[in-house]
């Protein structure tokens, strides 16, 4: 199976030296996992104009509307 998420050095194509000191490069894991990434410290205001994040919500909520048949109810 291909994978479809992207981790943010991937979409961002961070320099080597940044990815060097990037807690969330270094244990392949999410920056919104890892604490001592700048979305796990003080900006999480990132998180809204973040391309991965915003990318994994749109599709999560495709997947969601998929499962419904195309329809979302209130009840």
């Amino acid at each position: 199976m291909e994978r479809v998420d992207l981790f943010c050095w991937e979409v961002s194509h961070c320099a080597g030296q940044h990815r060097a000191r990037c807690p969330a490069y270094r244990s392949k894991r999410n920056c919104w996992e890892v604490m001592g990434t700048p979305i796990n410290s003080n900006n999480q205001g990132q998180c809204e104009h973040c391309p991965v994040i915003l990318s994994r919500i749109a599709r999560a909520i495709a997947e969601a509307i998929g499962q419904t048949g195309g329809t979302v109810s209130n009840r």
